[in-house]
């Protein structure tokens, strides 16, 4: 796992922890005016925070396998929340607040991208260790 990629990941997890903060401190006001129980932001809070954790763990240990299950878990946060604001946005009469959405799903997509590029970059590393073995160290 490159620095350039241990970086990037870094960053989106720092966006996850505050997304994550926000959601479970709350807000005294409404940004969006969508209305959502408390239970659920507690839920999407969580998810951000765990996303953020298991991402952060993988880079610590450049552990590819890790970095890759935080990215999707990521991607699956961030898909999910687009759609959950899709009806109270995009289908109102004049469409409201449709930046959210496009954020979401521009988030997610980059996590997507970090979990293809870590494996991928697992995957060519595993088959050259493994014709390294093959060839007796050489």
């Amino acid at each position: 796992m490159n620095k350039t990629l241990q970086a990037a990941l870094v960053i989106g997890a720092v966006d996850l922890v505050s997304r994550g903060m926000d959601y479970i401190l709350g807000s005294p006001t409404d940004g969006t005016n969508l209305e959502f129980s408390e239970n659920m932001t507690l839920t999407w809070g969580a998810a951000c925070l765990v996303s953020a954790f298991i991402i952060c763990v993988g880079v610590l240990f450049k552990n590819f396998k890790i970095a890759i299950l935080g990215s999707l878990s990521a991607f699956a946060v961030y898909a999910v929340l687009g759609f959950t604001i899709l009806e109270d946005t995009i289908f109102l009469s004049p469409p409201d607040d449709w930046r959210l959405i496009s954020s979401h799903w521009s988030k997610g997509a980059m996590f997507a991208l970090f979990a293809t590029s870590l494996a991928f970059r697992h995957g060519v590393l595993d088959i050259l260790e493994r014709r390294k073995e093959i060839r007796g160290g050489i």
